[in-house]
């Protein structure tokens, strides 16, 4: 890694292939960390990569999957909010996280785990999951570019590292690094561009800006990225909130009384007709 520029992505974009084992004929043997580092004095920085938070393909090898007893379904990482015992989740819940991490829908089951404490909403997420890209106007491959830059910025460990679309590379994550570089047609390029400005400075998406955007994509397809640019945003930054792999005690311990249920502190009072 001798060479490259974007302040320092290329050299991220080499050590995360040379540690997926992707890099051909320039791969290190048994590569397992990779150490990047840019610039030098106040704005300088660095990086270590270890392989065991690589995700490959559909499965996972983040740290839950070493943290994990898979025999008795206990996770020892420890969120914010202590996720359900794989033991004591519903059956309904149970079958839609088993299924969905062996279909590769999901990277991980903890964040699932914790979403398990609210089986309406964990079933609606998974509906949702389950029918992205069915009848969509921008198209499977957008889709996951706008889902791989919502978890990178978000920094949503597990969703950056896993892949739902084929046509997805390596060198397409890097061009979401660089800002949606020139690899990315027109259409990739406003869909990434839009997600950064939503993210960053929302009154930056202006007149102007739409009607860039009008000329190539369809006022019901700008609809769609706007909607879906807003979800996929709110549940990787609600995700990064709960700190997944954190290792201190959690805050919410588990209980089969926070399952399903309202606080007496918020119970409604009766309605008067």
């Amino acid at each position: 890694m001798s060479s490259g520029r974007l302040h320092g992505f290329g050299f991220v974009h080499e050590a995360i292939t040379q540690l997926r084992g992707d890099a051909g004929e320039r791969q290190v043997v048994d590569a397992e960390l990779a150490v990047v580092s840019n610039g030098g004095g106040a704005p300088g920085g660095c990086f270590l990569f270890a392989a065991a938070a690589v995700a490959r393909g559909a499965g996972c090898e983040l740290p839950c999957a070493e943290s994990r007893d898979t025999t008795k379904g206990q996770v020892t990482t420890m969120p914010i909010i202590e996720p359900i015992p794989t033991d004591q989740l519903s059956p309904v819940s149970r079958m839609v996280i088993e299924d969905g991490v062996a279909e590769g829908l999901y990277a991980t089951p903890i964040p699932l785990q914790i979403f398990a404490y609210n089986t309406r909403r964990l079933l609606d997420m998974d509906e949702t999951r389950r029918a992205r890209g069915d009848g969509s106007l921008l198209g499977g491959r957008i889709l996951e570019l706008i889902r791989i830059r919502s978890a990178q910025l978000g920094e949503c460990q597990p969703c950056m590292q896993s892949r739902k679309h084929d046509s997805i590379t390596d060198a397409d994550v890097a061009c979401l690094l660089d800002g949606g570089g020139s690899d990315l047609n027109d259409q990739e390029r406003l869909a990434v561009t839009f997600i950064d400005l939503l993210s960053d400075d929302h009154h930056a998406i202006d007149a102007d800006f739409y009607r860039e955007l009008a000329g190539v994509f369809t006022a019901a397809q700008i609809v769609e990225l706007g909607l879906t640019c807003a979800q996929s945003m709110g549940i990787h930054r609600f995700i990064h909130t709960l700190e997944v792999f954190g290792t201190d005690e959690p805050v919410v311990a588990f209980s089969s009384d926070q399952v399903d249920t309202r606080h007496p502190a918020g119970a409604e009072a009766p309605v008067s007709v």
